[in-house]
């Protein structure tokens, strides 16, 4: 179940890469204005979670599970109906209000379940593989839609996935957080804000829940970025390149589980000591491609590659450090400030790759080379002691 609500992101990201083109050209718009759909349902997807872990410390975990499926269905179907760039940004946004549901409320019920850094940094480990299935899928199912319908009618199959979760969630997830561990009375908001800042304030969290975000930014560059260079730089078709992401989104999978394996004898801080280079290797590998204007396919996917596989450990145990040591009460409000940021950063990097124009090789590679360094950076800045 937690694993479906967390493909939800992935779904709605991956599933339109292959059309954006197609859109572009419907639409009368830019490559950059279509990028920047993208770019906003990584906004809407930040400032939403903070909203969602207050209330799901006030209320529980269900009900603000629900109404935000229900945000995310109707809201699927506006995009589908849209007529301009304009309104598709809209939508996309309050689709993102929605769907930024199903990353808080995992989150919050794997800490609920579970207590030790390894047995969360394994579970994330877990979750993590369906969040590379989901891409695995996504962009071949987008790409077929598109040619049976077109791409409105990838909407269309979103809203329906949100239909059915809302139905599952309803009939078969049960509430986590009882009566007695939720915040009484419920905090004004002022107080709310003041929860933020202290965790803000908390190295053993705000260091390894940035070098996530930073992390993660990359893999919002490859995706934001990566249906033009591979599409319009490297020629392939739709199709291909959906053969192509699913591959990639595969090592996500893989590597995820060998993780799920290791933090079974290492600690998650102990991978996290030479996985982290590896990802920022990776990047500069690409920044390199890109400015020697190197054409080779095999080049740039080993690139990519090496970069995704490193990424998986990478966001599983900084998201067990982050979200390890926090009160019951508080567990809903540190995963939707932990899911801020990286939708936050990922929405920055995202609008950043887009106000280039026409997104290509090299701008694909600085930016995942500079997301990678700058993870590795800040998770330099927490020694053990830290915790």
């Amino acid at each position: 179940m937690l694993g479906l609500l967390m493909a939800l992101a992935p779904l709605a990201i991956d599933m339109y890469l292959p059309t954006l083109p197609a859109i572009a050209a419907e639409l009368h718009a830019s490559s950059g204005a279509v990028q920047a759909t993208l770019a906003t349902y990584l906004a809407g997807m930040a400032g939403g979670q903070l909203v969602y872990g207050t209330l799901a410390d006030r209320f529980g975990r269900r009900l603000p599970l629900l109404a935000g499926l229900a945000l995310f269905t109707l809201a699927a179907l506006g995009c589908a109906q849209a007529h301009s760039v304009g309104e598709l940004l809209t939508w996309r946004l309050l689709q993102a209000l929605g769907g930024c549901v199903g990353v808080v409320m995992p989150m919050t019920i794997v800490a609920d379940r579970v207590r030790s850094d390894a047995d969360t940094a394994r579970v994330m480990s877990h979750l993590m593989a369906v969040l590379g299935l989901a891409p695995i899928a996504a962009p071949s199912l987008g790409g077929a839609v598109q040619a049976w319908v077109g791409w409105r009618g990838i909407f269309v199959l979103l809203a329906l996935v949100a239909a059915l979760a809302w139905l599952l969630v309803w009939r078969t997830l049960p509430e986590t957080l009882p009566v007695s561990a939720r915040q009484r009375p419920p905090q004004g908001w002022s107080a709310v804000l003041d929860g933020y800042m202290r965790l803000m304030r908390q190295r053993r969290f705000v260091v390894p829940a940035l070098a996530g975000a930073m992390s993660r930014a990359g893999m919002f560059v490859y995706i934001s970025a990566s249906a033009f260079v591979l599409i319009r730089h490297y020629g392939l078709s739709p199709q291909s390149f959906g053969v192509v992401f699913a591959a990639n989104a595969l090592t996500l999978v893989v590597a995820a589980q060998v993780n799920a394996r290791l933090v079974r004898r290492h600690a998650p801080r102990d991978i996290l000591r030479w996985s982290m280079p590896a990802m920022a290797a990776a990047g500069l590998f690409l920044a390199l491609l890109g400015l020697l204007n190197i054409g080779a396919l095999w080049a740039m996917l080993t690139g990519l590659v090496t970069f995704l596989a490193a990424l998986a450990f990478v966001t599983a145990n900084t998201t067990a450090l982050a979200m390890s040591g926090h009160e019951q009460q508080q567990r809903g409000t540190a995963s939707g400030l932990l899911g801020t940021l990286q939708f936050a950063c990922g929405a920055v990097a995202g609008a950043l790759v887009g106000l280039v124009g026409e997104a290509g090789p090299l701008a694909m590679g600085v930016g995942i080379a500079t997301c990678a360094l700058l993870a590795w950076w800040t998770m330099r800045q927490s020694p053990a002691s830290a915790d």
